[in-house]
């Protein structure tokens, strides 16, 4: 999907778009898996499934690949898939650094954690996760696991055969601990405590200073469960040893007549969390399905599916995750190279189309108006819209002319030249004809006689004192046409 490649699937513990979690949890007995369906800051648990492995020596990896298969089949398709490796195989150390940003971070990570591995640099796979932040002295505390890369290729081995891929792979303690930094004001560890969390085979145990996590420790359960204890009392007083003496046990995944039994071999206040108890704290609610309703979910597949912002952005499968980052980004420039030929194409076909449309609605108009022009105008010949327009305004010139005379204004300003010409010129002493008077824009025709050349002289006389004209020609005849210019246009002086 398009969001998928422009967009990040979550900012910090928030999904931007719905989004199904599956959590994978693998022992050497069973694999567990967790559907969660985030979206927003609201996650629901809708399934867990358990499929057992078949036990036969030699051909386990094939076994545990089989029961995969089964599980994801009842899994059905999903967005992201997160699988926990062992905390058994990996190597845990806290480290502080002098700067806070993750960048700086991993450039300077190798060089401190090789003198620390007990196998070369490049036989392991690490990465990290920041535990403690100070932003006042600048520094940052972080706790790293590395795993020598023949466990990790094992664990991703029994993925590839089953025909699952993934790229995030991370530690089922550090997903624990993620989850505990949750719900850690339920269980409060103010200076130095531990987390042991019970598995099918193995007891994990991390120890925390002050509520954050140091290290953590891996422990076979013993067919005498005597020797269990031993172990586990052993582990705690080195951790005692070495950090500080533990005050407070919180057991997960186990029950109460076990805490009581730990509380009374240790010594050591205990207390239990349970996890259904506590999945509102989690901000997770549950959907109404059987399974889930009857069955405890597995806590590392649900710690391993759930969005701990402590856990964001860790994995142990470095080289696939920048297969993925690769291919993402190659995605991402396909994609944007699609989008942009795809808008240059419609801007391209949007522009044409409406171009054609413009040129058409002009040619049609062009037409339309010509049409108009010889309906109104018979003596235009040209289909030509210019010459046609040259033509009628030729034409309406002449009508201008034509009908100026008969104009309101020109016929107020000719019965103002008769008016003042029959109060100037006395016909019946000048014996006056008058044949003919034009008048048009700018100029007055009289065309007639009067009886003699005294009346001439007279007629010349009252036309210069009407003030009418600009200028009055010398009669010479007693017949006469004589254009006269008006002084001022249908105005009497």
């Amino acid at each position: 999907m398009i969001q998928n490649v422009f967009f990040p699937d979550r900012i910090g513990t928030y999904s931007l778009f719905r989004k199904k979690i599956v959590g994978i949890h693998i022992t050497p007995q069973a694999i567990y898996a967790t559907v969660l369906i985030a979206q927003g800051r609201t996650l629901a648990l809708t399934k867990t499934y358990l499929q057992e492995i078949i036990q036969e020596k030699g051909n386990q990896q094939e076994k545990t690949s089989e029961a995969l298969i089964e599980i994801m089949k009842k899994v059905g398709s999903y967005d992201s898939l997160i699988s926990t490796l062992t905390s058994s195989y990996v190597m845990f150390k806290e480290l502080r650094f002098p700067f806070i940003t993750k960048e700086k971070i991993a450039l300077a990570l190798p060089y401190e954690i090789e003198p620390f591995l007990p196998f070369p640099l490049s036989d392991a796979f690490f990465d990290f996760s920041l535990v403690k932040i100070n932003t006042e002295k600048n520094y940052s505390e972080v706790i790293v696991a590395a795993v020598q890369k023949k466990h990790l290729y094992d664990h991703l081995q029994i993925f590839s055969k089953a025909g699952v891929h993934h790229e995030t792979v991370t530690v089922d303690m550090l997903d624990i601990y993620g989850l505990y930094t949750k719900i850690n004001h339920l269980y409060p560890m103010e200076e130095n405590g531990a987390i042991a969390v019970w598995d099918d085979a193995m007891i994990h145990v991390s120890y925390l200073h002050e509520g954050t996590i140091k290290t953590v420790r891996s422990l076979i359960k013993d067919k005498d469960e005597r020797k269990t204890w031993q172990s586990l009392f052993f582990t705690l007083q080195s951790f005692s040893q070495e950090y500080g003496v533990i005050q407070k046990i919180l057991f997960m995944q186990t029950d109460m007549a076990t805490v009581s039994q730990a509380q009374e071999q240790l010594g050591i206040p205990c207390e239990l969390f349970t996890l259904r108890k506590n999945l509102p704290a989690l901000g997770i609610i549950q959907k109404d399905s059987s399974d889930v309703a009857t069955e405890e979910p597995n806590l590392f597949s649900l710690a391993a599916a759930y969005p701990s912002s402590f856990t964001t952005d860790f994995t142990l499968a470095t080289e696939q995750q920048q297969n993925k980052q690769d291919s993402l980004f190659k995605q991402q420039v396909i994609a944007c190279a699609g989008l942009t030929t795809i808008l240059l194409c419609a801007m391209s076909i949007h522009t044409f189309l409406q171009v054609h449309k413009l040129s058409t609605a002009v040619s049609s108009t062009r037409e339309s108006i010509v049409k108009e022009l010889k309906k109104n105008f018979p003596s235009i010949k040209s289909g030509n819209l210019t010459q046609a327009m040259k033509t009628a305004k030729q034409a309406v010139s002449k009508e201008e002319e034509i009908w100026f005379s008969f104009s309101n204004q020109t016929r107020h300003s000719f019965l103002k030249y008769l008016y003042t010409l029959s109060t100037k010129i006395e016909p019946e002493i000048l014996g006056l004809q008058l044949k003919k008077m034009v008048i048009n824009k700018d100029t007055l025709l009289i065309e007639g006689s009067v009886r003699n050349f005294p009346a001439v002289e007279q007629l010349e006389k009252d036309l210069k004192d009407s003030h009418l004209f600009m200028h009055v020609p010398d009669l010479q005849k007693t017949e006469f046409s004589v254009p006269l210019t008006l002084s001022k246009k249908g105005d009497v002086a």
